[in-house]
Order: structure tokens, then C-alpha cells, then sequence
């Protein structure tokens, strides 16, 4: 599975208590978005099972309130380790071209890719998740629910500028972000080094609950096409199927492309890249790979049963073991961010 490497979204976790003569320390995350007392046990159990994936099995969890955790620990955490704790771990696989909205998406049906958030979100209707941002369109907090979760969340990573902006995205739409320096499809090279976005349907033929979390292993790449790291996935029955079924429809897709041009008998491997379709990986709101499908050499998808997924090409083999941990534990039902 060809894979480019995954732009990772990381949220401040704040040391409230530790000396340096100390090995223990407190960590406090404050649930920002919490609808629920149940979703803060559901948080409070992910949180203790990404300790346990760490090797940190003698740390305490309180929960104080009704939107915070503290943590202590019998040892000092590193940076990354309290970074891991508060993503959402939120994985979704798109059908790319089919799921892009019309904004996102050329007359020819291949991504439009914007810089341009303004733009893209320049609507009317209904209200569905909302964004803040600065007046260079730079995200501050966001997406939420409610204009209470999003200042509340743009409060604790800093000060509000007086020109922030509410944006919304379309109801039954998700926002999709991709680091340029990565390759975002539809991706203008004058634009390097820049973050562009997509809209795309909020239908996910996968998420992270089609995952069977004890085959979820990271590894170190040993060819070229793997990276530094990558991690190997495995799916439940029903993620099988899953994956099965939206990896055929990509690849007939390609294929009836093909062939509406001519060349739908050609082996050649520039032309099948031409007309291969995608599918899209998608963790935390950022694109992180498009494999494409070869419709020649699996003209009726891929098995995942019999030959399993990866997500590959990760910059080292240690973002591998976090990305590892972050979807064997599951995904948040909220947000977290630092407390004061």
C-alpha cells in the first residue's frame, strides 16, 4: 500500500505539579466539548489504556469536575508521552474522489485543493461544526460543536485576537487539512510549505472502530516504500468487508475511467497512475495518505484479510509507536488541551 507520511496533530499537556527532585508530576487535561458524564468515563478509560500501551501501569486517574482529568504518575513523563494522551486519535478511511464536496473537487472529478479557508467555507444555511480563525485564515481552535467548546478551547491554547472569525462548516461535511510538504492532491507547487484543505462528505466507509487493537503493531521499515516506520493494521470481520468492498469500487472506478479514454486494455504503469483512483487516510482532521488502487493488479480490491494494511512512510519509527498506541487505545470523544 503506497502511502505518503502522515502529518501528525498534537495538543499541549500541561505539568501542573513535579519538582525536579521528584518522579512524580501531575498532569491535568481539561475536556473542552464533553457532552456527557459517560463521555468523560469513556476518555478516562482510553487515557488509562494509552498508560498502559506506555508500560506507565502505576499511575492514578482522578476525575475532578465535570471536564477534568489529573493524572500522577510514579515517574516523569517525556514531552511526546503527554502529547499522546490528549490526541483524539480520530481515523477514518474516505473514498477520495468520490467523497470530495463540490469545492474540493475539479470539473474533471480530480481534488481542487484551497489554501483559502474563507473561501471555502463561504456559505449559507445551517451551521454545522464551527472553526475559529485569525484573519489570515490560520485555524486557532476548532472544529467543535458549539461556540462555548470552540472560545473555550481558543482560550486555553492563548489569546483570542479581536479579528478572530467564526467559520462553519457545512452540515453533514468535514473539514480535511494536508501539510503541503507532504504532496496534497490537487496541490499547486507554487504553494509549497503551505497547509491546504478539502471538504469532503462525512461518510467514512472505515473508522477507527473497524480496527481489531491487539493486531495493531508498529514496525521499523526496512524498503523504501515503508519509510522510517510504519504501522501495521488489522481490521475485524466487518472492517475486512469494509475495506474490501471501498477498494473494489476505487479500483472499477479507475478502471471505466480507463476505458472511457482508450486505454483501458494498457498495462503501462504510467497510465494506470493516470487514471488510478484513491482512497483516503484521514487521522485527526489532517490527510495523512491517498493510496491509490491499482485496477489492473487488483481489478476487484484488496483483501486486508489476506494481505493486511499499513500506514507507512512515517518519519521515524518512534512516531510509528505513538501512532501505534494512539489507535490500539481508540479515539477521544472530545477534545482535550492544556489546564492552567
Amino acid at each position: 500500500m503506497q502511502a505518503r507520511t502522515l502529518a501528525l496533530g498534537l495538543i499541549a499537556v500541561g505539568v501542573l505539579v513535579g519538582c525536579s527532585a521528584s518522579k512524580h508530576e501531575q498532569v491535568a487535561l481539561q475536556a473542552v466539548g464533553a457532552r456527557s458524564p459517560h463521555e468523560l468515563d469513556l476518555a478516562t478509560v482510553i487515557v488509562r489504556n494509552r498508560l498502559d500501551l506506555l508500560g506507565i501501569k502505576s499511575a492514578s486517574i482522578e476525575v475532578r469536575g465535570s471536564n477534568r482529568l489529573v493524572i500522577e504518575t510514579g515517574r516523569r513523563l517525556s514531552s511526546e508521552q503527554k502529547r499522546l494522551l490528549a490526541r483524539t486519535g480520530s481515523l477514518a478511511f474516505y473514498d477520495l474522489e468520490a467523497n470530495l464536496a463540490a469545492p474540493s473537487k475539479e470539473g474533471n472529478g480530480y481534488p481542487r485543493a484551497t489554501t483559502d479557508l474563507f473561501e471555502l467555507l463561504r456559505r449559507t444555511g445551517p451551521p454545522g461544526e464551527l472553526l475559529l480563525v485569525d484573519r489570515r485564515g490560520r485555524i486557532l481552535a476548532g472544529p467543535e460543536t458549539s461556540r462555548s467548546a470552540l472560545f473555550a478551547m481558543a482560550s486555553l491554547r492563548g489569546e483570542v485576537p479581536k479579528a478572530a472569525k467564526v467559520l462553519s462548516v457545512p452540515p453533514n461535511f468535514t473539514l480535511v487539512s494536508c501539510d503541503a510538504r507532504l504532496g496534497c492532491p490537487g496541490q499547486r507547487t507554487e504553494a509549497r510549505g503551505k497547509t491546504f484543505y478539502y471538504l469532503l462528505k462525512r461518510h467514512p466507509t472505515l473508522t477507527g472502530a473497524d480496527l481489531k487493537p491487539s493486531s495493531i503493531l508498529a514496525a521499523r521499515g526496512t524498503q523504501a516504500a515503508e519509510g522510517n516506520g510504519f504501522v501495521q493494521l488489522a481490521f475485524t470481520r466487518a472492517g475486512n468487508r469494509k475495506f474490501r468492498d471501498l477498494t473494489r469500487k476505487v479500483a472499477l472506478r479507475g478502471q471505466a475511467l480507463a476505458n472511457a479514454a482508450g486505454e483501458g486494455h494498457s498495462d503501462d504503469q504510467t497510465v494506470i497512475v493516470q487514471f488510478a483512483q484513491h482512497f483516503a487516510i484521514v487521522l485527526d482532521g489532517r490527510l495523512g495518505s491517498t493510496p491509490y488502487i491499482d485496477y489492473k493488479a487488483n481489478p476487484n480490491g484488496i483483501d486486508a484479510a489476506e494481505s493486511g494494511a499499513e500506514i507507512s512512510n512515517m518519519p521515524t519509527y518512534e512516531d510509528a509507536k505513538d501512532l501505534a498506541v494512539v489507535l490500539a487505545s481508540g479515539a477521544l470523544p472530545f477534545h482535550f488541551a492544556l489546564t492552567r
